[in-house]
């Protein structure tokens, strides 16, 4: 319900929950709004604080008339917007999109108005923590019918983890560097996502992409974490110290009871430990790129625009000074929402690519050409997760638990080759739905499967259940290309993977799944090109897994233009990679800008 260019922040979110009367995320929305305001008051002008705190308080008092009043989901939503807009929320940007929230504007040609590329507003709770999407952040710099080429600090290509990161990094680093990112699709999060389920029967008529990822509440409700899901604490340390900075918690992934194994056709169940120290973002990992953007643009030096492809980066000169060199970065539209069609222009003294090496070197024509090695290293770079999809089936609790299963199970024989517990669930004291404070209940080191998350805090502290149930697992190859295609062979994936779920939990309970989720990446246009290149052999400084290559991390121009993403370090296309390029592209980013200044 939500478009493309619109914001879904802790108060819609709240809106969100009241009106499925989900009592248990208006208690958690709740205490993180409290937290996100302590933060400002300790970050920002005071008039931000007590404005968002106006903000909340008007949409309680909205909201809670809605539901008793029984209006639908979408009249509520109108009201409680208005409401925002009425008390001068969303920090001013989305209601004038003249006013100086953000640093400037950048060409927009063909006629693009300002309402249809508005600036991404950085209030109180953007982003998925409490239950909204992972693309559910939109937007480009306000006034861009202007012609001229707004100038940045740096320009950041990409708003995955990546991108995000080193966006947040530049402006935490930098008192007055200005930073624009630009992402092809309609929201932020690239391979981090969280969407909205739809009914069993629409999947298994092949209507599997029916499901946006707004968050809007389905039949189904919300299912986390369809890209990238886990973190190994003993190893994953920059991408601790980046969730840290997000401000977004973990979890132990659930791993008690036996998994299911497909034996000839058989299922039997395996006692055997299948998770160690995996743990998983309260609130799904699209929670980081999220929320993280929306604290790099409260220091009012960041623009986000969605919508926009870049297709060409040249080596320019600024306006201002034609003796300092600077990166002109041009794209194009790339939905209706954005504005088919028409163009943006923008230059910037540092330019960080933050997506798949592939994808950049087939979409994107750089001016000088880039050198052989680098642009033949990018083309034989694998993109992590291009040949897979994940498929979840939702159910009103995860009853397996009590038939002693984990929700693991394993198979070679159908769509389905690894299922796991994907239920999202956060840390809470004892008798208490509020969830604990960042890091509470987290043990040194590695953390067992199903851990009890205790700690050394006053009262004990309990799992909770933050969403509907959910068995979620990885579909390759042919399958996982059908999956996204639609149709009916969308809705033969489904239906063998429904059967495959009746062998391991009996026929009656897998027919109580109330709704499926499918995201099938190899078709998402803006995360990888088509699967032809994937044969092609890794470049011969790659690490075991293809990524990595040393090329990938060269600057180039002078230092003017840096990558970043998951396939330039070597961590096996983990999070944890993405992590690490977008802090490193960051620093040397600021060492640039410190350069040439």
């Amino acid at each position: 319900m939500q478009s493309a260019n619109t914001v879904v922040d802790s108060d819609t979110r709240l809106f969100l929950c009241l009106s499925r009367g989900d009592t248990l995320f208006i208690r958690y929305v709740i205490v993180n709004e409290l937290v996100l305001a302590l933060t400002c008051m300790s970050h920002l002008a005071a008039r931000v604080a007590a404005r968002r705190s106006l903000v909340f308080q008007s949409c309680c008092a909205v909201l809670i008339t809605a539901s008793l009043l029984g209006l639908t989901e979408s009249q509520a939503q109108r009201t409680c917007t208005a409401s925002i807009h009425h008390r001068g929320g969303m920090d001013d940007a989305e209601g004038d999109t003249t006013n100086a929230r953000v640093v400037g504007t950048c060409t927009v040609d063909d006629g693009a108005s300002a309402g249809t590329v508005s600036a991404i507003h950085a209030g109180a709770g953007s982003g998925v923590g409490a239950g909204a999407g992972a693309d559910d952040v939109a937007g480009a710099p306000p006034g861009a019918t202007r012609r001229e080429a707004r100038h940045y600090s740096a320009i950041v290509v990409g708003a995955g983890l990546a991108g995000a990161t080193a966006a947040h990094s530049i402006v935490s680093r930098h008192p007055t560097a200005t930073v624009l990112v630009v992402e092809a699709s309609q929201g932020v999060g690239g391979r981090l996502r969280n969407m909205r389920a739809v009914p069993l029967k629409d999947a298994l008529d092949g209507r599997t992409g029916a499901g946006d990822r707004s968050g809007g509440g389905g039949s189904g409700g919300i299912v986390y974490d369809l890209g990238a899901a886990w973190t190994w604490p003993s190893h994953d340390r920059n991408l601790a110290r980046v969730a840290k900075a997000a401000g977004v918690a973990t979890v132990a992934q659930y791993g008690d009871g036996a998994a299911m194994s497909d034996q000839a056709g058989r299922w039997r169940a395996v006692r055997a430990s299948v998770f160690s120290e995996e743990r998983r973002f309260v609130g799904g990992a699209a929670s980081i790129p999220h929320n993280l953007l929306r604290l790099a643009q409260d220091t009012r030096r960041v623009d986000v625009v969605t919508g926009f492809a870049v297709d060409r980066v040249s080596q320019a000169k600024t306006v201002a000074d034609a003796s300092a060199p600077a990166v002109s970065v041009h794209a194009v539209a790339t939905s209706s929402t954005s504005s088919r069609g028409s163009d943006l222009t923008a230059t910037g003294d540092v330019v960080i690519l933050a997506a798949a090496p592939q994808l950049l070197q087939a979409r994107v024509v750089f001016d000088p050409a880039l050198p052989s090695a680098l642009a033949t290293a990018m083309r034989a770079t694998p993109v992590w997760m291009a040949d897979t999809a994940k498929l979840a089936f939702v159910f009103s609790s995860p009853f397996w638990r009590d038939m002693g299963l984990s929700g693991s199970a394993f198979s070679r024989r159908g769509p389905i080759q690894q299922l796991w517990d994907n239920t999202q669930e956060f840390i809470a004291p004892s008798g208490s739905l509020a969830p604990a404070a960042e890091g509470a209940g987290e043990a040194e080191g590695a953390a067992g499967a199903g851990s009890s998350d205790t700690g050394p805090q006053e009262s004990p502290m309990e799992r909770h259940i933050a969403a509907p149930a959910a068995l979620s697992g990885f579909v390759f190859g042919a399958d996982a290309m059908q999956l996204g295609g639609g149709g009916k062979a969308a809705g033969g994936v489904v239906r063998r993977s429904l059967e495959q779920l009746q062998g391991i939990l009996g026929a009656k309970n897998a027919g109580a799944c109330i709704g499926v989720a499918a995201q099938a990446w190899p078709l998402e246009e803006w995360i990888a090109p088509p699967m032809t290149s994937q044969s092609l052999a890794p470049p011969s400084s790659a690490g075991m897994n293809g990524f990595g290559a040393r090329e990938l991390r060269v600057p180039q121009w002078d230092g003017a233009l840096l990558l970043a993403g998951t396939e330039t370090e070597d961590e096996a296309g983990h999070m944890e990679g993405a992590a690490l390029s977008g802090l490193r592209a960051a620093e040397a980013a600021v060492k640039h800008l410190k350069r040439v200044a």
